[in-house]
């Protein structure tokens, strides 16, 4: 066990030595950017239309589309709003307003998952952000706020709000440049966010375990820090909306997919329940080929998570899938106090 862990380590002090160079290089590529960025020699466009930016400074897995269908929901009853988003694993380019029945491979996985979410709500792809919100202002003149997922990093657009997500267990205090690690730009990039949100917590997290790891961030003045965790509801859902609830899965022969970048809170939860299952992990946004469907169609009870389904949904026997919804909550009754913080803005900004 020793001798196995020695090797382990040996290994990844040498794919430090090895990438550390490459991850300089793009360190200094990124920082110059935001540098120039931040100096007004690169030109940024802002909007009368309030655009609130949900990111991260790492690669995947923070909880952003969790965190984009939390704001929709606390926004879209009090004002017209939309949702852009890249459309990340999309196989089409420029600017799509998205159907419930359009396809993953048209408009990427989490779009269409946010649109069957709320369908009365406008929800675009678009790979330039700042092109994206001008045909969504053009086609819809009187919205009062877009949702921009995943554009921490595009600078091109000055958003009036930035939400930075951390997760809980790699918080980007201890993570490094990519290829090395898997922050996208430096550590330094915390700065612009208004609102910094600690994500996938331990529900008990106490408070003096908050406060070390909010040192740890070193606030800015301005900046408001929450604290929240992934809750599962206590049911499945299918393609009809049915729900099966997990206290009747514990005699089944059970098979989890999931094509997520941290399928790790989900496996954890369902063992709590004491359900049994096998796991076929992919990689986030995974593209799956005829042999793997054909492979899973074979299982006999099918769970997924939400985003997965959008892309197994037209290729699984729908008696057989079921998937998993997830949403947000925040620690230390801290709800009421995030939702006043984003109405807030909105309110402040159309007096």
């Amino acid at each position: 066990m020793y001798k196995r862990y020695c090797v382990k380590l040996n290994k990844m002090r040498l794919a430090r030595i090895l990438l550390s160079p490459i991850s300089i290089i793009y360190y200094i590529i990124t920082h110059s950017r935001n540098w120039a960025f931040d100096k007004n020699l690169l030109k940024s466009k802002k909007y009368d239309t309030t655009t609130i930016v949900i990111g991260n400074l790492s690669v995947g897995g923070t909880g952003k589309s969790p965190m984009t269908m939390y704001l929709t929901r606390l926004l879209s009853n009090k004002y017209p709003i939309a949702i852009l988003s890249r459309g990340y694993g999309r196989k089409t380019k420029g600017f799509i307003e998205l159907k419930p029945t359009d396809t993953t491979e048209k408009v990427g996985d989490e779009p269409l998952q946010l649109k069957s979410r709320f369908q009365q709500t406008p929800v675009a792809v678009c790979e330039d952000r700042c092109t994206g919100i001008e045909h969504l202002n053009n086609t819809y003149p009187n919205l009062k706020a877009i949702l921009l997922d995943d554009a921490y990093q595009h600078r091109k657009l000055k958003a009036s709000y930035y939400i930075l997500l951390t997760m809980y267990n790699k918080p980007y205090y201890k993570d490094y440049m990519l290829p090395l690690g898997n922050l996208r730009e430096a550590r330094s990039g915390s700065k612009r966010a208004h609102i910094i949100i600690v994500t996938k917590c331990p529900k008990n997290l106490d408070k003096n375990s908050q406060e070390v790891f909010k040192n740890k961030l070193k606030l800015q003045t301005q900046q408001k820090l929450f604290f929240s965790y992934i809750n599962y509801p206590d049911f499945l859902s299918n393609h009809n909306n049915n729900k099966y609830y997990i206290k009747d899965l514990k005699h089944k022969k059970i098979t989890l997919v999931t094509g997520i970048a941290n399928p790790t809170p989900l496996v954890k939860y369902y063992q709590e329940q004491g359900l049994i299952f096998e796991h076929l992990k992919y990689q986030d946004h995974h593209n799956f080929s005829k042999k793997e469907l054909e492979y899973i169609n074979q299982k006999a009870f099918i769970i997924t998570t939400e985003k997965d389904f959008m892309r197994l949904k037209n290729h699984i026997s729908p008696d057989k899938i079921w998937y998993q919804s997830m949403d947000v909550k925040f620690l230390n009754q801290e709800k009421e106090n995030f939702d006043n913080t984003i109405l807030k803005l909105l309110s402040d900004r159309l007096i």
